[in-house]
């Protein structure tokens, strides 16, 4: 410096900018040193997920998705510099990250959005807006998450059936059933499933509930075991077929079941119904003539009572008839061996079959005679 025609030392102060060991002098003209190094560029952040539980938030245990694609796109540019539209296409890496780097896009609003895939669907805004401001420097300037989540499901039935299914039913008595179903989440996604009974009977009988539905959530590759409890009363003695259906359905919105065919299982057991009716027989009886000759053949007619004591009826009955005469003599039934009879309560009713029956020996003949009642009905 100058001073009085001499020259002295002394210091100023030289404002410069410095990034990466680079500097711009801000006196005495503007100048890079060194000509090589790092620029200060601004950077967005994009981060891609599983969504499984659909809540919009990446939570513990959400996996990242790579090879997704997002497109950058200039909204706005700050100075009007740079035109508007996309600026780049870039894809997320193995741990579904990628970062943009604004290396010659300035300042200015700019949106990233997802370029969807078939099979998923957005649980989080799949485009979104951001500003990049001038003078920021390397930072980060947009941290931006982006949630996906399956839209299908296939669920599928393993298994359906009773559970230790009775012998028998009583009529008028309730039995305690035990449905049980076995379902399956084939995934990929996530779901909540589900599960519907119905129970279809004969008129006589009586499902409660006839129809009833369980709710489970089921992670993709879990299964779930549902026990239903069926309280079955019939009437009438008879053999019941009952039918049980069971049909499994995706209830999570947004998500669909690809194979329908593995949704629905059915079966039709067969219920034999008893019921209680005292089926008596009394005052069997053979009428035959006071005498007859050898070889000859005579008529004798055997009869009894038979007597429905209840409480079921009217109940149908097979009566049946024999005679077990001595060796020398023969009994042909003229009448057939059984008869069909329809029973009401306490009304006794005479049942009579017709045997002729020839001898080859004088004697006095004993002869036994049998009658038997059964039942058609299953009654006990």
């Amino acid at each position: 410096m100058l001073n009085g025609g001499a020259l002295q030392a002394t210091s100023m102060t030289m404002r410069a900018f410095a990034f990466d060991n680079r500097v711009i002098a801000r006196p005495c003209g503007n100048y890079f040193w060194p000509s090589t190094g790092g620029n200060p560029v601004p950077t967005a952040l994009v981060e891609k997920y599983d969504d499984r539980n659909r809540n919009g938030v990446r939570d513990p245990g959400e996996a990242g998705l790579s090879g997704w694609q997002f497109q950058v796109e200039r909204i706005a540019s700050k100075y009007g510099d740079q035109g508007t539209g996309v600026v780049d296409t870039v894809i997320t890496d193995a741990s579904g990250l990628v970062r943009f780097a604004f290396n010659g896009a300035g300042p200015g609003t700019y949106a990233i959005e997802e370029i969807g895939q078939d099979g998923w669907a957005s649980t989080t805004a799949a485009r979104q807006m951001f500003t990049v401001d001038d003078g920021v420097g390397s930072v980060e300037v947009a941290h931006l998450r982006f949630g996906n989540a399956q839209t299908r499901a296939d669920l599928a039935k393993v298994d359906f059936g009773l559970v230790d299914p009775p012998q028998r039913l009583e009529a008028h008595t309730t039995a305690q059933l035990t449905v049980r179903a076995e379902i399956r989440n084939n995934g990929p996604a996530d779901v909540a499933a589900t599960d519907t009974v119905d129970v279809t009977t004969p008129a006589d009988c009586r499902a409660e509930p006839a129809h009833a539905e369980a709710v489970r959530t089921l992670a993709a590759g879990e299964s779930a075991v549902l026990e239903f409890p069926v309280q079955l009363t019939c009437d009438q003695p008879s053999f019941h077929p009952v039918t049980f259906a069971d049909h499994l359905a995706v209830t999570t919105p947004g998500v669909q079941d690809p194979i329908l065919d593995n949704n629905t299982l059915a079966f039709q057991p067969v219920f034999a119904v008893y019921d209680k009716a005292d089926v008596q027989l009394a005052g069997t009886a053979l009428t035959c003539p006071p005498r007859a000759d050898v070889t000859q053949a005579f008529d004798c007619t055997l009869t009894a009572i038979l007597t429905n004591a209840g409480p079921y009826g009217p109940v149908t009955a097979d009566v049946t008839f024999s005679l077990q005469p001595p060796a020398d003599c023969h009994a042909d039934n003229t009448s057939g061996t059984a008869q069909t009879l329809s029973l009401p309560i306490d009304r006794p009713t005479v049942v009579t079959s017709l045997w002729r029956i020839t001898c080859a020996q004088r004697s006095f003949h004993d002869i036994n005679a049998t009658a038997s009642a059964v039942d058609e009905h299953h009654s006990g």
